[in-house]
């Protein structure tokens, strides 16, 4: 059983853990180097609903090529996400892919920008993160702190902190003082059953010693 819980309780773990860094923003410091529109199938991993003038099976979408500052490649989608899930609220993905023209550099002039995001890229399932928001960094070396991230594991730390000294005093006020009844309710239950046992053994005694006054006295003596 204690294997059980532990592989439950580490799933767990990481479905949660999973759901928020999916969700949670993040934020890259790249140089972008293009951006194009690409014909792509409609994927169950990608969030955005199909436009109503396109098909089913496919749609375009704007991506956003970037490099980090070792070289690595670095593509961002860029799609909105109207009011679906996760709630970001974009409606601006022309916008942005503009903005994120206005700021393509080369190696000799580079332009560093920061590209807000929240997803995964994983090229085997063709997933790109989504970005949804780009402002211009102050160099390569800008250090970047996930504000939002902290906030809401402060937030949510209150939350759980303050939700569970209201079960615990719930638990005190209320649960405990009803388990101490039933307790001893079922322990006068059982006080009252062992002394109908009791008495229900003597009376049956008496009776008995009462029908031994009936016999012959050498069978009482034998």
């Amino acid at each position: 059983m204690q294997i059980i819980k532990w592989l439950f309780s580490s799933l767990l773990v990481v479905l949660i853990g999973g759901f928020l860094h999916y969700n949670l923003p993040g934020k890259d410091l790249v140089r972008v180097v293009g951006s194009d529109v690409k014909r792509v199938d409609t994927s169950t991993f990608w969030d955005s609903e199909v436009p109503k003038n396109e098909t089913k099976s496919t749609r375009d979408v704007r991506f956003i090529n970037t490099v980090w500052p070792d070289g690595v490649p670095r593509v961002f989608r860029n799609e909105d996400t109207d009011w679906s899930w996760p709630p970001y609220l974009k409606f601006d993905s022309g916008n942005l892919q503009a903005e994120a023209q206005s700021l393509i550099s080369t190696e000799a002039a580079p332009v560093w920008v920061v590209v807000t995001h929240y997803g995964w890229r994983i090229p085997i399932l063709t997933l790109f993160p989504n970005a949804v928001d780009i402002r211009r960094a102050t160099g390569p070396d800008e250090l970047l702190i996930p504000w939002f991230n902290i906030f809401f594991f402060v937030s949510l730390g209150i939350v759980f902190f303050l939700v569970g000294r209201f079960l615990l005093r719930l638990k005190r006020r209320h649960l405990d003082p009803t388990l101490d009844d039933v307790a001893e309710a079922f322990d006068d239950l059982s006080e009252t059953a062992e002394a109908a046992s009791q008495r229900t053994r003597e009376t049956g005694s008496k009776f008995s010693r009462w029908l031994d006054t009936w016999k012959p006295k050498d069978k009482r003596q034998k």
